[in-house]
């Protein structure tokens, strides 16, 4: 049987804020069996505290945002890919703002900070979510669906397509295994629309962007001088979105996700989908044998 995992030591970092331009001091720091990644806003009065599952969430809009009361924290999905890729079960983070740094805009810097940490076995055994039988939830075009898949993995094929003012159309499939995170979608940054900036600024949701922790996309293509990471690079980013969504699970899950056209607010609408529909998954230990999804 495979233990729960955490981090050895305390580590910190800083980054901006997307969403209201403040830099942002970050830790984190080991946590006892069955806690679960937990966050702190430590410039808040009693340092309130948000478990990352999906009752906490509180709002989709180009994003995950969790809250508890009054307390929300913000641009929680890379952080919370890069723990799931790497293993990590428990987690305290620590933030003196209301949003996780953005910071190059993919999980590839979270993945450095948890492996500076290092990882940590626990006393207690892992559990994961095995898909019996398939799920899915359907919007006009839009779809997300779970099936079983005979090993014991998780598994992602997704669809992005946009056809106005521009066409963008990329597919992309990863099976999970040891290195297959950290090494194909970690490094996958978010991106952005020449034409959506005046309107997401409208809303408050991008005071901190850049290129510097976005690809943007015009008429003409990618702006960004250095190019891209991955020629499907914006694929693969909803990909590390959608692994940083199914982690409010709270354990693993072993299926093959397939999803077209999906965002934070179709995914969590289709996980909650999922908890309701009992008979198409159990609770079972989770297997030595069966990889990371790192």
């Amino acid at each position: 049987m495979s233990p729960q995992r955490t981090i050895q030591e305390s580590h910190r970092c800083e980054g901006m804020g997307v969403r209201y331009g403040k830099t942002i001091k970050l830790g984190i720091h080991p946590a006892p069996p069955d806690t679960g990644v937990v966050f702190i806003r430590t410039d808040l009065e009693g340092r309130p505290r948000i478990h990352a599952n999906i009752a906490s969430v509180v709002d989709t809009r180009n994003a995950t945002t969790i809250g508890s009361g009054e307390t929300t924290v913000s641009i929680v999905e890379h952080l919370l890919a890069a723990a799931r890729g790497m293993g990590i079960d428990n987690l305290i983070v620590e933030l003196d703002g209301p949003e996780v740094p953005l910071m190059d805009g993919s999980a590839a810097p979270f993945i450095k900070l948890f492996r500076k940490a290092r990882i940590a076995y626990q006393d207690r055994k892992r559990s994961c979510i095995v898909i019996k039988k398939p799920v899915e939830f359907t919007d006009g075009d839009r779809m997300v669906r779970l099936e079983p898949l005979s090993k014991p993995r998780l598994r992602i094929s997704y669809t992005i397509q946009y056809s106005d003012p521009f066409t963008l159309s990329q597919s992309h499939e990863v099976e999970f295994t040891n290195g297959t995170f950290v090494r194909e979608i970690g490094p996958a940054r978010t991106y952005g629309f020449v034409h959506e900036i005046d309107e997401l600024l409208r809303m408050g949701l991008i005071r901190g962007g850049s290129m510097e922790n976005a690809i943007v996309i015009g008429d003409s293509g990618v702006l960004n001088p250095e190019g891209l990471r991955f020629k499907n690079e914006c694929v693969r980013h909803k990909i590390l979105d959608s692994i940083g969504d199914l982690s409010l699970l709270g354990m693993p899950v072993v299926g093959h996700l397939v999803a077209y056209k999906s965002g934070h607010s179709f995914n969590l609408q289709f996980l909650q989908r999922l908890l309701e529909d009992k008979d198409s998954w159990e609770i079972r230990p989770f297997s030595s044998r069966a990889p990371r999804i790192n």
